[in-house]
C-alpha cells in the first residue's frame, strides 16, 4: 500500500515532511476531454506555445530536440506543419511569440550556445529565422513574454557560465535585436512568469519561490518569498485576477503530482489555501490558467484540466492521458497550452509528439467535507456512482468532485469507518457542498497460527495481511499471530512465506469478539530461492551488454549517491544468500561499475510443465533500480516475457521503467495469457538504452510455481499489497527550535536515519543502531553533525531497516 504524507511549517525553522512510497496506476485514460488530432513527426519533444496571428489564424510552435516545427491549426483536426526551423540539439527548447515573431530558447546542449533564435511569422505559412541573438542569452530552460511592455523573461539562463543559472530580463523594443536590461544569479530560477508587473521566479534547488516588483524591469525588486511543500518549485501561474498563485512542484519521489495555491494578495501573510493530488505517481509539471480553469501538464498523467472557480476548493474536471507505461519517471506530456481563441488546447508529449484537444466542460461540482465528530478525515475515498469519478479528502477532510450531469450518489468511505452515501441531483455547471460525518466501526481481533502442510511444523516470520487494509503483522517463531482493533465486518485474512504457497480465508468479523484463523500452507509445484543451480539460461544469442550481465551469485550491494542501486542482500530468508542479479562490481565500487552496460542482458528460467494444473500461478521476487527515468520509450526497461511451448515464442506480460525497489512481489495468474497452460518459460531482460549511460541494476529471487486452486486466492496478488513497508517516518510537530520525527518498526531491525543535503551529502546522522519493534521518537535540531547550523534549504531525510526505506523531503528556513 502507499506510504502516508506528512507535511508540516514552522516560523523560524520550517520543515516539510514528505514521506515517498509507490502508487498504482490509474486505468481510464481519458475523461471530459475530446481529443482532435495527434501529430508525431520526430522523436523528442519539449515545451509548446501558441502563435495567434493577426488575422486569428492560430499555429503552434513546437519544440524538439534538434529544432523548432512550426504547425498550421486552422482546421485543428487536419494539422499541417508549415515550417522547421532547425537548432543546435538541446535538451530542452522553448518558444513564445511577441508580435509576429516566434522566440526560440534551448538548454542542456552540451558545450554549444544556441542563443536566442527569433522566427518572423509575418508570412505564417512561411515561417523564417531572421536572426539567432547571442551575448546576453546563451541558453535559457524558459521564456516567457510581456506583450504589454515588449519584455521577455529568461530562465535558467547560461548553463556553461552563471554559478546558479539565474534569470535575465530582455526589451524587445527592437524585436528582431533584444537588448539586456537587468538579471540575477543570486538563485538558480527554472521558470520566470509574470502577472502585470509582477513576477514569479521558482528557485527550484532552493525549495522557494520569489515575488518580484518588475515595475522598474532595470531594477527588479523582491517583494516577498515562501516555500513550497515539495521542496522543488517548478513553475508558478497565477489566476486570471492576480489574487492566487498555483506552484507545481517538480518531485520524483512522493507526493510527485502535487500542486499548491497560494493566496497572494497579501504579501507580508502569504497563505496555502488548497495542495491538490489526484495522481499521487505522476510528476506534475507545467500549470497554466485560462479563465476559471487550470491545466496541468503531469508527465505520465497525461494533460489534467481543474475547475477553478474557487481557488481554494477546485476540483479535477477532466484529463487525457497520452502515455501507456509507468509512473514514477518524467515520461508523458511535458508542456500544455490553453491560449487558443479557438477554445482548443495543445499539448506536447515527450516520445510521442503533438496533441490537439478540446475540453468538454459537461461537468458541476459537488464539494464536500468528511469529519469525524470534530475532527477532519484525511485520505477518505469519495466516489461518484455509477460514473465512479473519485478523489480522496485532504487534510481539512474536503473533497471536490466534478460528475457529469444527472443523478449520482456520493459514496465516502474510509478504513475504519462506516461507509456513507448520499442522493445528489448534478447539472451542467451547478456547485453544492455536502457534510459526512463518519462513524468508526467497532473491533476485534484476528489470531491464528501458520504451519507448512506437509509435515504440520510451525512457519516463523510468515507475513499475515487482511486485505486492502493497512494491517499487517509477522508470526513469531512459534507460527502464532495476532491483529487487534481490526475494524468489524467482512473481511479477507492472508498468509504467505517465501518459499511456500500463499493462502487468503475470508471471515466476517464481529466487533469485541476475537476470531481464530489458521493457515496450513503448501508446498509450491517449483520453487527456486537461486541457491542451487536449477537449470537457468543466462543469456540469448543477440543479447549485447557490454556489462552487467546475469549471474547467479551474492550481490555485493551498491549505492548511487545515498540511494541502494543493487541490493546488498537477496531475497530469500537466511540462511538464503544468492539471487539472480544482473553482474557484481568490486566491492566498494561505485554503482556504475558491474551495472548493466551498451545494450541488453536476457535471464531465463527453465521448463515448468504446468499442463493440466488448476488456476497455475508464477510469482517472484525483483529488484529494478534506474537512473535513465526522462526518455519515455526509450528510457531503459525491464520486461517481463511468458512463453507456453517451451521458448520457441514469447508474450510481454509487464515492462516497467521506474524503480522497483526494495524487493518487490510480482505475481501471474498463467491462464490470463496462455488459456490452455503447457511448457511454461519466463525470461527477464534488462537494457541500458541510453547512449550517455546510466546506472541499470536487476535482480530476481524466490521464483514461485503453485496451483491457486484450492488457496482461496481470487485474483494476483496486486504489487501494492506485497510491498507493504515495515517501516514508516512521520513528523509529530515541534518541539523546541526543532521537529520530532517517529521512525515506526513493524519487527525488531537495525535502522539508519541519516539526513543528506540537495547534493548527496551527509549532513547529521539522527540513528545508527538496532531498535525493537514500535514507534520512536527522534528530534533534528537544525544542527549537522558537527554541532553546526545547517544552512537553509531541502534536505532529505532517509530512513532504512534491511532492505526497506522511507524518504522525506525536509525544508530549512533561517
Amino acid at each position: 500500500m502507499p506510504r502516508l504524507r506528512h507535511s508540516v511549517f514552522f516560523s523560524g525553522l520550517a520543515l516539510g515532511i514528505l514521506i515517498s512510497g509507490h502508487q498504482a496506476t490509474f486505468a481510464q485514460q481519458s475523461r471530459n476531454i475530446t481529443l482532435l488530432t495527434h501529430l508525431n513527426l520526430y522523436n523528442e519533444y519539449t515545451n509548446s506555445w501558441p502563435y495567434i496571428h493577426t488575422d486569428g489564424r492560430e499555429y503552434v510552435a513546437v519544440g524538439t530536440r534538434d529544432g523548432t516545427s512550426i504547425v498550421r491549426l486552422t482546421d485543428p483536426s487536419n494539422p499541417v506543419e508549415v515550417g522547421f526551423i532547425p537548432g543546435i540539439a538541446c535538451g530542452t527548447r522553448d518558444v513564445d511569440q511577441y508580435l509576429t515573431y516566434i522566440y526560440v530558447v534551448g538548454r542542456l546542449c552540451g558545450t554549444s550556445s544556441p542563443g536566442i533564435q527569433i522566427i518572423s511569422m509575418a508570412d505564417p505559412d512561411h515561417p523564417v529565422l531572421v536572426n539567432t541573438a547571442h551575448g546576453f542569452v546563451e541558453t535559457s530552460e524558459n521564456i516567457s513574454i510581456d506583450p504589454v511592455r515588449a519584455i521577455l523573461f529568461a530562465a535558467e539562463t547560461n548553463e556553461l557560465t552563471a554559478p546558479q543559472d539565474g534569470y535575465r530580463i530582455l526589451s524587445l523594443a527592437d524585436p528582431v535585436n533584444p537588448v539586456g536590461i537587468s538579471g540575477s544569479d543570486a538563485y538558480n530560477t527554472h521558470d520566470f512568469t509574470f502577472s502585470g508587473t509582477q513576477g514569479y521566479a521558482a528557485a527550484i534547488t532552493d525549495g522557494v519561490m520569489h515575488i518580484l516588483d518588475l515595475t522598474a524591469p532595470a531594477v527588479p525588486l523582491e517583494l516577498a518569498t515562501f516555500a513550497t511543500p515539495g521542496g522543488n518549485p517548478h513553475t508558478a501561474w497565477a489566476t486570471s485576477d492576480g489574487h492566487y498563485l498555483i506552484v507545481s512542484d517538480e518531485n520524483i519521489v512522493e507526493p510527485y503530482g502535487e500542486f499548491s495555491i497560494f493566496d497572494i494578495r497579501n504579501l507580508a501573510q502569504i497563505s496555502r489555501v488548497n495542495e491538490s493530488n489526484t495522481m499521487p505517481g505522476a510528476t506534475v509539471h507545467y500549470p497554466r490558467v485560462r479563465s476559471n480553469q487550470l491545466f496541468l501538464a503531469n508527465y505520465s498523467a497525461g494533460v489534467r484540466v481543474w475547475d477553478i472557480t474557487d481557488p481554494t476548493w477546485p476540483a479535477e474536471s477532466g484529463y487525457y492521458d497520452t502515455w501507456a507505461g509507468d509512473d514514477r519517471i518524467l515520461a508523458g506530456v511535458y508542456d500544455v497550452s490553453p491560449f487558443y481563441p479557438s477554445g482548443i488546447f495543445t499539448a506536447t508529449d515527450r516520445s510521442t509528439g503533438l496533441y490537439v484537444f478540446r475540453a468538454d466542460n459537461n461537468y458541476g461540482i459537488v464539494r464536500g467535507t468528511v469529519m469525524d465528530g470534530r475532527t477532519p478525515v484525511f485520505g477518505a475515498l469519495a466516489r461518484a456512482l455509477p460514473e465512479g469519478v473519485s478523489t480522496r479528502t485532504d487534510a481539512n477532510g474536503r473533497f471536490a468532485l466534478a460528475p457529469v450531469p444527472g443523478s449520482s450518489t456520493i459514496e465516502v468511505s474510509s478504513f475504519g469507518y462506516g461507509t456513507q452515501s448520499t442522493p445528489v441531483t448534478v447539472s451542467q455547471g451547478s456547485s453544492q457542498t455536502l457534510g459526512f460525518a463518519l462513524a468508526k466501526l467497532g473491533t476485534a481481533t484476528v489470531k491464528g497460527r501458520v504451519a507448512r502442510a506437509s509435515d504440520g511444523s510451525d512457519v516463523a516470520g510468515a507475513e499475515v495481511t487482511i486485505r486492502n487494509t493497512p494491517l499487517t503483522t509477522l508470526t513469531t517463531g512459534r507460527g502464532t499471530y495476532s491483529l487487534a482493533k481490526v475494524p468489524e465486518g467482512p473481511l479477507t485474512v492472508r498468509a504467505e512465506q517465501v518459499g511456500l504457497v500463499p493462502a487468503a480465508i475470508p471471515i466476517t468479523l464481529v466487533a469485541k469478539k476475537t476470531a481464530t484463523v489458521d493457515f496450513s500452507l503448501q508446498t509450491p509445484l517449483f520453487y527456486d530461492d537461486a541457491d542451487t543451480d536449477r537449470g537457468w539460461s543466462f543469456s540469448v544469442p543477440d543479447d549485447d551488454a557490454t556489462e552487467g550481465r546475469w549471474i547467479r551469485a551474492v550481490p555485493i550491494g551498491t549505492l548511487n549517491g545515498s540511494t541502494q542501486a543493487q541490493p546488498a542482500t537477496d531475497h530469500t530468508p537466511d540462511p538464503g544468500s544468492q539471487c539472480f542479479v544482473t553482474g557484481n562490481g568490486p566491492v566498494g565500487g561505485p554503482a556504475s561499475n558491474g551495472d548493466v552496460d551498451g545494450g541488453k542482458t536476457t535471464l531465463t528460467s527453465p521448463v515448468v510443465a504446468l499442463a493440466g494444473v488448476s488456476d497455475p500461478r508464477i510469482a517472484f521476487w525483483r529488484w529494478f533500480y534506474s537512473t535513465h527515468i526522462i526518455l519515455g520509450p526509450a528510457a531503459s526497461p525491464f520486461i517481463t516475457q511468458l512463453s507456453n511451448d517451451g521458448g520457441a515464442t514469447w508474450v510481454e506480460i509487464d515492462r516497467i521503467q521506474a524503480r522497483r525497489t526494495p524487493w518487490e512481489r510480482f505475481e501471474i495468474r498463467v491462464t490470463d495469457f496462455f488459456p490452455t497452460p503447457g511448457d511454461v518459460r519466463v525470461r527477464f531482460i534488462a537494457r541500458d538504452d541510453y547512449p550517455g549511460g546510466s546506472v541499470i541494476e536487476a535482480a530476481i529471487d524466490d521464483f514461485t510455481c503453485y496451483s491457486g486452486a484450492g488457496t482461496g486466492l481470487r485474483e494476483p496478488m496486486a504489487v501494492a499489497d506485497a510491498t507493504r513497508d515495515i517501516l514508516r517516518l512521520r513528523s509529530l510537530g515541534r518541539s523546541g527550535q526543532g521537529a520530532s520525527l517517529e521512525l515506526s518498526l513493524d519487527r525488531p531491525m537495525k535502522a539508519r536515519v541519516h539526513l543528506f543535503d540537495v547534493r548527496g551529502r551527509l549532513v547529521r546522522t539522527l540513528h545508527d543502531g538496532t531498535l525493537p519493534a514500535g514507534e520512536h521518537r527522534m528530534l533534528w535540531n537544525g544542527l549537522d553533525d558537527q554541532g553546526r547550523r545547517a544552512a537553509a534549504g531541502v534536505y532529505l531525510v532517509r530512513a532504512s531497516a534491511g532492505a526497506t526505506y522511507a524518504d522525506a523531503k525536509v525544508i530549512l528556513l533561517r
